[in-house]
């Protein structure tokens, strides 16, 4: 077994790790060659026989020209005594299921989406994957990528059985019989992960289709395509997406990828060979069960959708909605939603009660000369100091009712956009900063963010003294969701999300907090990432805003 410090290769220096996966062990390691840290991935020694080994070494160049946003791409591959090392760029482990937690629909629909956009252009190029499990998936610089394309093809049948065991499910059938992979098992495995995510089961679940078929009917129907067990009949991975897609009643928005617009708007979607030999399958037959009466403006939305792919394109899940990765940034004139003037309005009217009040009392303490005073005064008519707090309190703009107080500062209650919607990810600093300049606030301080998350009684955490697990979007490398989604993950000072969801920018350019797919456990004190480049963008970090009463 590899450990911590060895040297690989004599190439690679061994810093953790990572994960140990059916099939391989993923470790981080320094590439001593190029100076940066990589992820490498050690395969299972007896996987691959003599023949399989070399023609995956010879295929080396071929693998590594596959180039496309949704691909991790493979930088080599080699030898080490029995065992066969590949080397990726280090990545983030990406969404996975987990046992009790379900991903909503649209959120599968947008991983479903990324994924097979990803897996297309892989079998265009003649490559597939064929073992597809939901943590071959990463996060890299925003996008949702595939790792272990071309890796799988040849395995030696009873190892690699072997190996998959605990997580055969996701594997198609013929696959698991020792077929080569082909597009179709693809399919296959990309079905099940939606189902696994659908129902919240890290091994697919007993019999994932009729738990589906019981929670999401229509998706079940959809996923169906991908679960057919006549290979020729099967659907391609693309079809799958747009055909879940189109089940969830979800616009899928997408960039080019080879064929995919004319395909989906033709409605003609395109069959990939489902065979070894590379011929292409026939047709499947039409829907044994279509819609008698179909809805004439859903029929329009569907004669429009677009290819999913664009969601990788751009940076995974530009899409509004898609899982809060990579919102796209507003623009710093884009105009903002009216706020309401109601609360300035009882604002100035307070004010100037309180200050007319003032005055009363300061010329009435003033005549009298005996005043008592409350604060440093001495009771002989210095009214002024008596009522400085008063009337600091009284003039200091007050927090409309979507900020909280937080000493002498409002704060957002809820990452921005706000309320109910989807943090707004994948900007950068200095659009976090107009965009709060924007609504005459700025960025918060990392000791306000802290206090806000501590709240006057100063907490480790917002809800309490100790952790406590699923308070917070914190701690699962799980999904971003909603604004204020985790009811218990609020302070005391009544800011929400400040421990978790995603991180946030903070003033001095640093990255205050956690988020749900760092694995942080969303502490208040926690040390801030540092400053990264100028421009930089996250598809975890988005941002809140503050304002001086």
């Amino acid at each position: 077994m590899t450990v911590v410090g060895a040297r690989l290769a004599g190439r690679f220096d061994v810093r953790a790790r990572l994960r140990e996966l059916p099939g391989y062990v993923e470790l981080r390691a320094l590439d001593l060659e190029s100076d940066t840290e990589v992820s490498l991935w050690c395969l299972e020694p007896g996987l691959h026989g003599m023949v399989a080994r070399d023609t995956l070494l010879g295929e080396i160049d071929r693998l590594r020209a596959l180039q496309h946003k949704g691909l991790r791409r493979l930088l080599a591959i080699g030898e080490d005594g029995a065992s066969l090392w590949a080397v990726y760029p280090l990545a983030q482990a990406g969404p996975e299921p987990r046992a009790g937690h379900v991903m909503p629909a649209e959120q599968v629909v947008a991983w479903v989406g990324a994924v097979a956009a990803a897996l297309d252009v892989a079998h265009v190029a003649g490559w597939s994957h064929g073992r597809l499990l939901p943590n071959d998936v990463s996060l890299l610089r925003g996008n949702l990528v595939v790792g272990g394309v071309g890796l799988w093809h040849d395995v030696e049948p009873g190892p690699a059985a072997q190996a998959w065991r605990a997580l055969e499910q996701f594997i198609a059938p013929e696959v698991r019989d020792g077929a080569p992979p082909t597009p179709a098992a693809d399919a296959w495995s990309l079905a099940m992960c939606a189902a696994s995510f659908l129902v919240g089961a890290p091994d697919g679940g007993r019999d994932p289709e009729a738990a589906v078929a019981e929670r999401h009917p229509a998706l079940a129907r959809a996923l169906a395509a991908g679960w057919v067990r006549d290979v020729e009949r099967r659907c391609s991975v693309r079809d799958l997406a747009l055909r879940i897609a189109d089940a969830a009643k979800q616009p899928a928005r997408a960039a080019a990828v080879p064929n995919v617009a004319e395909a989906a708007t033709s409605g003609k979607l395109r069959v990939v060979s489902m065979r070894p030999g590379g011929e292409r399958a026939p047709t499947p037959e039409p829907d044994p069960d279509p819609d008698p009466d179909p809805d004439p403006e859903e029929t329009g939305r569907r004669a429009k959708i677009r290819p999913i792919a664009e969601t990788v394109g751009r940076g995974f899940a530009t899409a509004p909605g898609a899982l809060g990765y990579m919102a796209p940034p507003r623009a710093a004139n884009e105009t903002k939603p009216r706020r309401s003037a109601m609360p300035w309005i009882v604002g100035g009217a307070l004010v100037a009660a309180i200050a007319a009040a003032v005055v009363i009392v300061v010329v009435v303490t003033g005549r009298s000369g005996t005043g008592t005073g409350t604060g440093t005064g001495t009771g002989t008519g210095s009214a002024a100091v008596v009522y400085d707090a008063a009337v600091d309190t009284a003039l200091a703009r007050a927090c409309t009712s979507e900020m909280a107080t937080v000493g002498a500062v409002c704060v957002d209650r809820y990452e921005w956009p706000g309320e109910g919607r989807l943090p707004q990810t994948g900007i950068s600093l200095d659009e976090a900063r107009r965009s709060c300049e924007g609504r005459q606030l700025r960025l918060c301080t990392l000791a306000e963010l802290q206090a806000a998350c501590a709240g006057p009684d100063g907490g480790a955490w917002p809800y309490g003294p100790s952790f406590e697990r699923g308070a917070c979007n914190v701690g699962t490398r799980g999904m971003i969701g909603k604004a204020g989604g985790f009811e218990r993950c609020v302070s005391a000072a009544g800011v929400h999300d400040v421990a978790g969801n995603v991180a946030e920018w903070v003033a001095d350019g640093t990255i205050a907090g956690c988020s749900a797919v760092d694995g942080g456990d969303g502490r208040c004190d926690a040390a801030p990432r540092p400053a990264p480049a100028a421009g930089a963008r996250f598809a975890d970090v988005g941002f809140r805003c503050c304002g001086d009463r």
